[in-house]
């Protein structure tokens, strides 16, 4: 996956913008990565994807 490539496709948020986010605020719990420019809050698909991007970063993994 490319990093501009939208993993919330509701809301337009790149995988780029959400491993910053997630780098830079460091969320205790998957559920705050929506407070990225609300990914995960329209119609939930990519829900699953981004609690694996948070599960890889708390593992010390670069989040993709």
């Amino acid at each position: 996956m490319n990093p501009e490539d939208d993993v919330c496709l509701c809301f337009h948020v790149s995988q780029q913008k959400l491993t910053n986010f997630i780098k830079r605020e460091q969320p205790k719990v998957a559920s705050k990565i929506s407070e990225c420019l609300g990914a995960g809050t329209g119609c939930h698909w990519c829900v699953p994807y981004l609690e694996l991007m948070w599960e890889q970063w708390k593992k010390g993994e670069t989040p993709q």
